[in-house]
């Protein structure tokens, strides 16, 4: 959990032209851009994007132009842990600032006729300010949430995913608040370990937490062992797990090039489990989610440039000269509303 005093000396703002987001071609034909408007830099600090619609577009214009892309078919907002560690209902002003950011961003991508889907590990703690649910409400069944939850167990948690991301029951708050307005959750089941999570009673656990609070589908997506972060999962582990899993893997070899996950593009050398041990608990959590009314959702990670979203999902593909500048939304600096953490200004989700 990020260390609540660097909120007041440890965040700094920046603006579009100093900020970098991808518009990827995740499949043939289809852009879909990722940004990340809040991540911690090498020297432990904070950065947030200091929103602006006007700048946003000319960058997007820019950026579009560059690669001669026409539409864009999704916008994923990436992350956001940080800022849902601890309840948002607190008077600092840092903090205070940064959600307004994120609100406007929220706002203005609220006003494009294009889907977003936010995929993070946050958790909601304590009240929801009622901005940012308006702006989630505002966008609707537009919007998907796609939260990863690897385990009910906190403890497995945060073995498997070392760092940032709300508790488990905050997580499953989260999935509650944003169905109530109206968005579509899909709970991510990753990383799936053998013997370690992907187990019937681990599984049905998980799925009917998530199943309780509003989500209506579930990916499953073994881990991908990447070079660069085995020593960090590794230290997180048991002896009896470091041995499960070099087991695991113990057929695998190296794959080096460019690989494409749930947040973009990733680069350098991966493993990947057996196929035959990914079918067998593919076909358990098909099971599992069909006993309680999930669509399964099964990416093919092994095309670079194949959509891990299912047939059936909706896509609307929008000119990119709709992702302009719109009228100056409600949390526009310009206007002079701020957000405040007034009792009512707040709402139970």
């Amino acid at each position: 959990m990020f260390a609540r005093d660097q909120f007041h000396v440890k965040c700094k703002p920046h603006a579009i032209r100093d900020w970098s987001f991808s518009v990827i071609e995740v499949e043939t034909g289809s852009f879909e851009i990722f940004i990340e408007p809040l991540r911690r830099q090498s020297d432990g600090t904070l950065a947030f994007l200091d929103f602006d619609a006007t700048e946003f577009a000319e960058r997007l214009d820019e950026e579009l132009e560059e690669k001669r892309v026409l539409h864009i078919d999704r916008v994923n907002i990436l992350g956001l842990e940080a800022l849902f560690s601890y309840p948002l209902s607190e008077p600092e002003p840092n903090l205070n600032r940064v959600l307004m950011a994120i609100t406007r961003l929220w706002q203005y991508l609220g006003e494009q006729e294009v889907p977003l889907t936010w995929k993070t590990r946050s958790g909601l703690i304590g009240a929801l300010p009622k901005a940012l649910g308006a702006a989630w409400e505002h966008i609707g069944n537009r919007l998907e949430l796609e939260i990863e939850i690897p385990s009910i167990e906190d403890k497995v948690v945060a073995q498997l995913t070392p760092g940032e991301g709300g508790p488990v029951s905050a997580r499953l708050r989260l999935i509650r608040a944003m169905r109530k307005r109206g968005a579509h959750v899909i709970l991510r089941l990753a990383p799936l370990v053998p013997m370690i999570n992907d187990g019937q009673q681990s599984l049905e656990a998980v799925m009917g937490a998530a199943k309780e609070a509003g989500a209506t589908g579930v990916e499953v997506r073994y881990l991908t062992m990447l070079r660069g972060k085995q020593p960090r999962i590794w230290s997180q582990l048991s002896r009896m797990q470091r041995e499960m899993m070099r087991s695991c893997f113990a057929r695998s070899s190296w794959e080096a090039g460019t690989h494409y996950n749930s947040r973009g593009r990733l680069s350098g050398s991966r493993k990947m489990l057996p196929a035959e041990v990914r079918e067998q608990g593919h076909r358990r959590a098909k099971e599992i989610a069909a006993q309680f009314g999930l669509r399964l959702i099964v990416p093919n990670i092994l095309k670079s440039k194949k959509s891990t979203r299912p047939e059936s999902a909706v896509s609307i593909v929008p000119s990119a000269a709709s992702l302009l500048p719109q009228p100056a939304a409600n949390l526009n600096q310009e206007s002079g509303i701020q957000l405040s953490f007034i009792d009512d200004l707040l709402e139970n989700s």
